[in-house]
């Protein structure tokens, strides 16, 4: 998986984690560490971020969706195919998020 947490030209936010090709195995969020899950709901939060999690509607991989002013609108929705580790995802997702709060602190 790549992970990048950068800002563009225009200030927006990128988020390029997971990949985009799908998995025949079914995934669940309950298979995910809660500690990573509320750590990244907090720090979406200090930024002025609102988490949604789900799952693709074949069940085959996670989403998550940023709702926040600075991310466009194709880059909000976030994947991760069934297979895959979910929490090294959410760390690289908690990472992004910890580097825009300090980010914002420094501003």
């Amino acid at each position: 998986m790549a992970s990048k947490s950068v800002r563009n030209a225009k200030g927006s936010l990128r988020i390029t984690f997971g990949k985009d090709e799908r998995s025949n195995e079914p995934v669940s969020w309950s298979t995910a560490n809660p500690g990573n899950v509320v750590r990244l709901i907090d720090l979406c939060n200090m930024c002025g971020c609102a988490p949604s999690f789900s799952v693709t509607s074949d069940g085959g991989a996670y989403r998550v969706y940023f709702l926040h002013d600075q991310i466009a609108a194709k880059e909000r929705s976030q994947y991760l195919p069934g297979g895959e580790d979910v929490d090294q995802w959410l760390a690289q997702l908690i990472d992004f998020w910890e580097g825009v709060l300090d980010t914002q602190k420094s501003t």
